[in-house]
């Protein structure tokens, strides 16, 4: 097998932020519940908070969801 026929299959192996495409360094699990940096998964939080005002963290089995602490008016 040629470099040229390993490399692609080398690339699906590196898993790649969703949002920012940086590589991150998680296990595969992980990655699959979770596909995005740590960087970018704290900008998507603090973006839910500005939209949505005060949030709280629930358990909701093994996962942490958030909602927000007041109800939203429709727009």
């Amino acid at each position: 097998m040629s470099r040229k026929q390993e490399l692609p299959w080398l690339l699906e192996r590196i898993q790649r932020c969703r949002s920012c495409g940086q590589e991150v360094a998680h296990g595969s699990l992980s990655f699959l519940e979770n596909p995005f940096c740590d960087n970018c998964l704290n900008a998507r939080i603090a973006e839910a908070q500005s939209q949505l005002g005060e949030i709280r963290w629930h358990t909701v089995g093994r996962y942490m969801e958030l909602s927000p602490l007041a109800p939203q008016r429709p727009v």
